[in-house]
């Protein structure tokens, strides 16, 4: 079973980068499209960082792998939030935005400096 989740997530890297490399040579973004592609580009972090987990053989290659994961989560999620408000015209407030981007970058802070506090893992 392992070996299938390995070979699945490898899989869905591969096709991840290729499709991401296909949208960048063919297509000229709109402005809210730029949004998608770097959520997309999120998602392909993400999907590296978890085929770099399952297949880590140490606690501080598992480590590294989430902090690529969570880079991918956190800035993906925002990318796609602002792409969906921008094709719906959402009449959003830029503040909003600049807090959640906020609020991203100190996750992301937390989680890469890990290893010196215990704001969000107890152990590691």
């Amino acid at each position: 079973m392992y070996t299938a989740i390995v070979v699945v997530q490898a899989l869905t890297v591969a096709a991840g980068i290729m499709v991401f490399a296909e949208l960048l040579m063919k297509t000229k973004p709109v402005f809210a499209g730029k949004f998608l592609y770097v959520a997309f580009a999120c998602a392909v972090f993400d999907s590296i960082g978890y085929l770099m987990e399952i297949t880590s053989v140490s606690r501080g290659g598992a480590i590294t792998a989430v902090k690529i994961e969570y880079v991918g989560i956190c800035f993906g999620m925002l990318m796609l939030l602002i792409y969906i408000f921008q094709v719906c015209k959402v009449k959003s407030i830029m503040w909003f935005y600049l807090l959640l981007f906020i609020l991203n970058v100190t996750t992301v802070g937390i989680v890469m400096t890990c290893e010196f506090h215990d704001f969000y893992y107890t152990r590691v």
